[in-house]
């Protein structure tokens, strides 16, 4: 199995494991009381999905934070400061963490290659992609039944 294969499948276990799951649930619930249109958190969404870099996200984020204007604020709640420190690259937080997870199981599977500092700006960019969908996801169901 190549490196890929190998980076895909831990990334999908980790991203399936019950606290990641939870702390994204949690976070659309505070989504839906938040927001009353779809559209920043699909925007959200698609640049999650099609950026290249973290940071991307991360701006976008502090960008709508900074509008404070009209029914959906970021900063209700303290929103957009949690977010962004679940998706920052802290240890202590729920991305860090499951990113030095991901090596530790790297390291314990794979003997010839390393996970090099691409890689991990990859693997960092794929959980925050997966939390952010599943957040979302549950955002529009709350918000399906509105």
């Amino acid at each position: 199995m190549d490196v890929t294969m190998k980076m895909e499948k831990i990334i999908s276990r980790l991203t399936s494991q019950e606290e990641f799951y939870k702390r994204a649930k949690e976070l659309g619930i505070t989504a839906s009381r938040i927001f009353y249109n779809k559209n920043q958190l699909r925007n959200l969404l698609t640049i999650a999905s099609t950026t290249l870099k973290i940071t991307d996200i991360l701006n976008y984020i502090k960008n709508q934070a900074a509008k404070t204007s009209g029914g959906d604020n970021w900063n209700k709640s303290g929103f957009a400061h949690e977010l962004i420190n679940l998706l920052y690259e802290d240890e202590n937080q729920l991305i860090g963490k499951y990113k030095k997870e991901f090596v530790r199981q790297m390291t314990t599977v794979q003997t010839t290659e390393k996970v090099d500092a691409v890689n991990l700006q990859q693997v960092h960019l794929q959980l925050c992609r997966e939390f952010i969908k599943q957040m979302v996801v549950q955002y529009n169901f709350l918000k399906s039944s509105d």
